[in-house]
């Protein structure tokens, strides 16, 4: 996904064109759009892509969703980096890649794990479109939806209960942990602006 969005966004930082400004505003009413308003169109998506009931949708359809708010918060953060930076890179002599992964890559990788972050727990957490895709199918469920199926009406394992739900919080806690100081950079980068 940081192939496509990173490219992306920079492109849109650095166009001032009213086509830069209409996709941007396009992706961003693509994540304005809650998961379960377009529950039914996503389903029926799936069942004629012959992709209902596997893995491949789920990637998809996750990779899919979490493109619209990474473009978005990753252009954001590239607009406030300086112009000046092009034209000293192209006095350099670097094309338009070369300034993007030399330069701007490294500057805006406070935004990248942040972004990467958002979009692991909100990929991690998501409940429904997993729920309704997977179906009874239970080997493609993800963790959050086959967690309620050890509780029945008769009985709970509650010891069984608890050591999944503790093993489902480990990694949001390990990629916290790994990308909380460049996420605190980013937050922190525009207070100190004037």
């Amino acid at each position: 996904m940081v192939a496509v969005v990173v490219p992306a966004a920079y492109a849109l930082s650095r166009d001032e064109g009213w086509i830069g400004r209409l996709i941007e505003r396009s992706m961003a009413l693509g994540f304005l759009i809650p998961g379960f308003a377009a529950l039914v169109p996503t389903v029926l998506l799936a069942i004629s892509l012959g992709l209902y009931q596997t893995r491949t949708f789920l990637v998809l359809y996750y990779v899919g969703t979490s493109i619209p708010l990474a473009v978005v918060l990753l252009t954001q953060y590239m607009r406030a980096i300086p112009r000046e930076l092009d034209d000293s890179a192209r006095l350099d002599g670097a094309g338009p890649l070369q300034a993007l992964a030399r330069i701007y890559l490294p500057l805006a990788m406070p935004a990248v794990s942040t972004v990467l972050l958002l979009n692991f727990i909100n990929i991690w957490n998501e409940y429904l479109i997993a729920l309704v895709v997977a179906g009874p199918s239970a080997d493609i469920r993800t963790a959050q939806v086959a967690l309620p199926t050890l509780v029945t009406n008769v009985s709970a394992q509650y010891g069984l209960l608890t050591a999944g739900t503790v093993i489902t919080l480990l990694p949001v806690y390990a990629a916290y942990l790994l990308l909380r100081r460049r996420m605190e950079d980013a937050l922190l980068s525009g207070a100190l602006k004037g």
